[in-house]
């Protein structure tokens, strides 16, 4: 959360304590597999940022995975493990990009450039 947050902060300094109350998890076989809530968590601290008084432009995290031939939005934990792709991508609305972090092993370019059109697309809405 840190690294996404840290270079919008410029020369400003905030402390932020995220907890999660609640989470996600999926029913495989009754073994209940949480879900990854890092792009929730990223978030959740712009928006508290938002509504403070702290001088903050807001960012959005999003994640999206390539699941065969489909670009799937927050892909949910047993989404990820059939994945050829993942990215978690942070920017704000006008298409600054933050960060990205990709996972795959032998993409091609265009996954990769197509993962992201659709972030910003998404963040942009």
């Amino acid at each position: 959360m840190e690294r996404n947050i840290k270079p919008v902060l410029g020369d400003n300094e905030a402390q932020l304590i995220v907890t999660s109350l609640t989470s996600n998890y999926e029913n495989q076989a009754l073994g209940y597999i949480q879900n990854n809530y890092d792009a929730h968590v990223i978030n959740t601290s712009s928006a508290a940022l938002t509504v403070s008084s702290f001088p903050w432009d807001p960012i959005a995290a999003i994640k999206v995975a390539k699941i065969n031939d489909d670009y799937v939005i927050n892909p949910t934990s047993s989404q990820k493990a059939q994945a050829q792709s993942e990215l978690l991508y942070v920017g704000t609305k006008d298409k600054k990009i933050i960060s990205l972090d990709f996972f795959g092993t032998q993409v091609e370019p265009e996954t990769f450039y197509q993962s992201i059109k659709i972030a910003q697309e998404k963040v942009i809405h």
